[in-house]
């Protein structure tokens, strides 16, 4: 448990220290500019301020979170590249789960603790702006964390043999698979079935993007098979690390001996 422990630690500094935020950094400014453009200027007098017509406030949370996700793809794919650069890690007496879940852990909390500051900041305007704070808003907070575990239980485990850039891109693609595999469907790219059922039972991923998208939107209910479906990707996200952590092994003595 000390091992994880330093190598969670570790991960957090690092993650705070490098050039992964620069993600989340443009999503605030957008956000930033979102939220001027959405505000009702002329009720500032009143002290209490009212967003316009138009729903920024999840707007807001849903810009915020894609931010915050490709920074934490950002941070999962160069972890472990990074620390083949100065393999400093690799010469202490770490197994490589260890290793794997000390980033995992650290990676899902820096992501977790932006995405609760997000969310934190639109549910606060939403009260001050009359607009009900739901479950369907938490249910978007949930499928947010949700997939941020996926996207690093991905791409943590794959930065032992691959680039960056290689695993940034494997691992959105592998989430959003039955999105994109949709999407060319109905461009009539590919015939769509056969394909889909494939990669359905290969990359079992079907996170919903509805939530992020409309956190408070009005009408919009949640229930408990909403939650549990995310719970359940979530699992998946946990055998594919599993998996792939299991993996490494010989990627992990192949970075030992070139060290």
């Amino acid at each position: 448990m000390k091992g994880i422990w330093a190598i969670t630690v570790l991960t957090i500094r690092d993650g705070i220290r490098g050039k992964s935020w620069l993600p989340l950094i443009v999503a605030a400014l957008f956000c930033a500019l979102l939220l001027w453009l959405g505000f009702d200027h002329r009720n500032f007098g009143s002290g209490k301020p009212q967003l316009g017509n138009f729903n920024a406030i999840s707007s807001l949370f849903y810009f915020w979170s894609w931010g915050c996700l490709f920074t934490a793809v950002c941070v999962g794919s160069a972890s472990i590249p990074r620390e083949r650069r100065t393999p400093m890690l690799f010469t202490l007496p770490l197994t490589r789960w260890e290793l794997a879940l000390g980033k995992l852990i650290g990676a899902q909390l820096l992501s977790a603790a932006f995405l609760a500051l997000g969310f934190g900041l639109s549910s606060g305007l939403a009260v001050l702006s009359g607009v009900p704070v739901t479950a369907y808003s938490g249910l978007s907070f949930a499928t947010a964390l949700t997939v941020s575990f996926v996207y690093l239980c991905l791409s943590i485990p794959l930065g032992a043999w691959l680039s960056p850039v290689i695993v940034g891109t494997i691992t959105v693609i592998a989430e959003a698979q039955s999105t994109v595999v949709e999407g060319m469907a109905k461009a009539h790219l590919i015939s769509g079935n056969g394909l889909t059922k494939a990669l359905g039972y290969l990359l079992p991923w079907t996170i919903p993007g509805e939530p992020i998208r409309g956190a408070f939107f009005h009408g919009t209910h949640a229930s408990g098979a909403d939650f549990a479906g995310l719970l359940l990707n979530a699992f998946f996200g946990v055998i594919f690390f599993i998996g792939l952590t299991f993996l490494m092994r010989r990627g992990e003595l192949s970075m030992r001996d070139s060290s």
